[in-house]
């Protein structure tokens, strides 16, 4: 934990600062470790990033048993923000956005977050009960990060979405399958590498884990702007 007053570094059970002696209240104490903690995830996250862009499927049990539980889960979580940043920016470039209920302001923008973040839990979710299917042995954290990871091939289609605009529909659409296979492939591996799931059960859950995920975000999506 950093000093608010000289920077200076001090264990993150200190109660004094080490350098100039101020004393840290509990309030502010909690404040600087959630930030530190926030760091962290984005830093773990932005290195899991680089560490899989080469090889997606073939480096997550590293990636995973690189960062530990409580770090995975925190990744997870961050890969699964961003997607949600992505998908709200391929939807404000979308032309007839603007011709949805109830969408302008902060209120539209939470709204569009919420159903750009629910995927994430709703994978997540699925893929416990995959592997409770399958008698496998993660987590919380271990499932939070197979989605987090999974889920980035298609942020990746929804932000290169933005940018071409969708008068470019056959590039996009191209570059959806290729992130629609990495997404399979991806929670295929994390079942079968990270969970302990057999190849056999794997081959089943993961279409039932998309379905089931595509269709609780559906009836959200459908409750938010109904």
């Amino acid at each position: 934990m950093f000093c608010s007053k000289c920077g200076a570094s001090n264990d993150n059970d200190a109660k004094v600062c080490t350098s100039c002696h101020l004393t840290f209240d509990a309030k502010g104490f909690q404040g600087e470790k959630t930030k530190e903690q926030v760091k962290a995830a984005m830093d773990d996250a932005w290195a899991t990033f680089k560490a899989l862009g080469l090889d997606p499927v073939g480096g997550l049990l590293n990636a995973y048993e690189g960062l530990g539980k409580v770090r995975s889960l925190g990744v997870g979580v961050a890969f699964g923000l961003a997607f949600a940043l992505c998908f709200i920016l391929s939807v404000y470039q979308t032309p007839y956005f603007k011709f949805l209920p109830n969408m302008s302001g902060i209120g539209g923008f939470i709204k569009l977050f919420i159903v750009g973040f629910v995927p994430f839990v709703a994978l997540t979710a699925a893929c416990i009960a995959g592997e409770k299917i399958g008698h496998g042995k993660g987590g919380i954290p271990s499932n939070g990060f197979i989605a987090g990871v999974a889920l980035l091939p298609l942020g990746i289609v929804f932000l290169i979405a933005s940018i071409v605009g969708v008068a470019n529909i056959e590039v996009i659409g191209t570059i959806a399958i290729v992130g629609m296979c990495m997404t399979i492939l991806t929670l295929f591996a994390g079942l079968t590498r990270i969970g302990g799931v057999t190849e056999k059960v794997a081959s089943i859950s993961v279409p039932l884990m998309l379905i089931v995920s595509v269709w609780i975000s559906k009836v959200i999506l459908v409750s938010i702007f109904s």
